[in-house]
């Protein structure tokens, strides 16, 4: 019986080494809310991750903007995309790939939904990710005022 013991327990252990995500680690950065001139940023272990509206971001119209990241030495480029969430109100999925403008910059074009309650308030949240983590920042700005 006790070598049926030892074998049940090595596949256990076995099956969950396995089951292991080799997702990776993700770091989130403070929270910050943007300036009235559509300028963000948040710092956090000697990175800084900026995110400037180039154009009012305005539900229904397409609005450029882009990311800056300070500190980021990772070789490949990371993948980097925003995400544009309203606080506590489902919007559905607004997640867009940005280009690498290079030297630290990405750039993209957005388009918001229009909320039918007539809310203003959301959310960017930018995800940089590497080989090593996933660094997000969460950007609160108001859209269409």
């Amino acid at each position: 019986m006790t070598g049926l013991r030892a074998t049940a327990l090595a596949w256990l252990l076995l099956t969950l080494v396995a089951c292991q995500s080799d997702a990776p680690q993700v770091v989130s950065f403070p929270d910050a809310e943007c300036d009235g001139a559509g300028f963000c940023q948040s710092s956090r272990d000697g990175r800084r991750i900026t995110l400037r509206f180039l154009a009012p971001p305005s539900p229904l119209t397409a609005f450029p903007f882009e990311v800056h990241l300070n500190g980021f030495a990772v070789k490949p480029p990371p993948d980097v995309q925003v995400r544009f969430e309203m606080p506590d109100m489902d919007m559905g999925l607004n997640r867009y790939r940005l280009q690498n403008g290079g030297t630290g910059r990405f750039t993209g074009r957005a388009v918001l939904p229009v909320c039918t309650t007539g809310r203003h308030d959301w959310r960017a949240v930018v995800s940089v990710e590497s080989a090593e983590a996933v660094r997000e920042a969460r950007f609160g700005f108001r859209a269409g005022d």
